[in-house]
């Protein structure tokens, strides 16, 4: 009797952690407004998916009263349309993949509150010409520019601590623009690529 209860004790413990477990790792619920696709974790928004049918995109500061926190994985990846995408105040991440291979896009506005361009964020992004960091944004992660055959111009704050490797691979006519004494010059130095003083 003894080892028939220890037996049901143990089966019930595993139904609880299974339980939990399954609670733990849950999907979580996909929404929708507008053109974009979100989940919500607390307050904030993910933007995971964004409807591939506007050339020009700004992207708000809230959905449906959550403040929209990041870009998530590949969300506007291999975009057709998407030529210019411009930031309302807010958005502190933009995640890995974000943006890339979105061949159309010439114009790219990013917010004062960005803290990460995430790895292969505007990977491929072969007709951007420009890229302004603004000051706030702390790490540019490897490859986000990767493959940016068009870009002639990165313009990096001083708030930039952290560069990856390789964030602008493939690219033969960049300049970079930044202070004296940066991570920007210091890249630029490294990968031998033009500088210019941002003063």
């Amino acid at each position: 009797m003894m080892k028939i209860k220890n037996l049901l004790g143990i089966i019930c413990c595993a139904a609880i952690i299974f339980s939990f477990a399954e609670i733990g790792f849950a999907d979580e619920e996909t929404m929708q407004s507008n053109i974009f696709h979100y989940t919500v974790s607390g307050n904030e928004a993910t933007i995971t998916n964004v409807e591939d049918t506007q050339e020009n995109v700004i992207v708000p500061s809230q959905l449906d009263g959550y403040s929209v926190a990041a870009i998530g994985e590949g969300a506007f990846g291999g975009s057709e349309k998407l030529r210019t995408v411009e930031f309302e105040e807010g958005i502190k991440t933009i995640e890995n993949m974000a943006f890339a291979y979105s061949g159309n896009l010439i114009s790219v506005t990013l917010p004062y509150s960005l803290r990460t361009v995430g790895a292969h964020a505007f990977y491929q992004c072969t007709s951007l010409t420009s890229i302004t960091i603004p000051g706030g944004t702390i790490a540019i992660e490897d490859m986000a520019f990767a493959g940016c055959s068009s870009l002639t111009s990165a313009t990096l704050p001083k708030s930039v601590n952290a560069i990856g490797k390789d964030v602008f691979s493939g690219v033969d006519y960049l300049r970079i623009y930044a202070p004296v004494g940066s991570s920007g010059e210091v890249y630029a130095n490294t990968y031998r690529i033009g500088f210019e003083e941002l003063i």
